[in-house]
């Protein structure tokens, strides 16, 4: 959950997202925050219709070569007391431009099919794709156990009043080949002008 004018938003990795975009009923999609061993804490948020924010270049370019735009943001309804995401569970600060390497940083992910998410602390680097088909410079993390099904989860630092988010496991491989290593699109101008459109409710892209 990021602090947004809306008390509504939701960021998560691109390729988790790409496919939700547009109004169709069969692309239903909800958020669940906290969600563990089947309980649902602060209830159920659906993601609004025209409410899935990615890159254009994000589509345009597919999720290899598109690799530097795999983020994505949702903009949702309130749950079923009618109470609004942010004022529900709170919310993080959106951190863009704020460079490659930060310490400590908090990572959570929810392994495919588990009931209760990972977390690690542990710190950033640099990294520059060594591979043609996944082009782009990425923010690199050593944590264990990251495997399948963890895409989308922020990395987290302290920051004024809470926690900032500085990228989301995705990007180089969408989050790397393996559970030790994870990686995240770099959050800069593009990601806060997709936030910007998110928030303004712009009209969003498509596929």
């Amino acid at each position: 959950m990021v602090r947004s004018p809306g008390h509504d938003l939701v960021l998560s990795a691109g390729h988790c997202l790409k496919g939700y975009s547009g109004a169709s009923p069969r692309r239903r999609l909800a958020f669940v925050p906290q969600y563990h061993d089947g309980l649902k804490p602060f209830g159920v948020f659906p993601v609004k219709d025209d409410g899935v924010y990615v890159s254009q270049e994000y589509y345009d370019r597919g999720e290899h070569a598109g690799a530097a735009y795999d983020f994505g943001f949702a903009v949702t309804e309130p749950n079923e007391e009618g109470k609004s995401l942010q004022d529900a569970t709170g919310a993080v600060s959106l951190l863009t431009g704020t460079g490659y390497s930060h310490t400590p940083v908090r990572m959570i992910g929810y392994p495919g099919g588990a009931q209760k998410p990972l977390e690690c602390m542990s710190r950033t680097t640099k990294w520059v794709s060594d591979d043609s088909a996944d082009p782009g410079t990425f923010c690199r993390i050593a944590c264990d156990a990251f495997v399948g099904g963890t895409s989308g989860g922020p990395m987290l630092v302290p920051w004024a009043g809470g926690w900032g988010v500085i990228g989301v496991i995705g990007g180089y491989h969408t989050g790397g080949n393996t559970s030790q290593i994870s990686y995240s699109a770099y959050f800069g101008t593009a990601t806060r002008a997709l936030y910007d459109a998110a928030t303004a409710g712009a009209p969003p892209a498509g596929s």
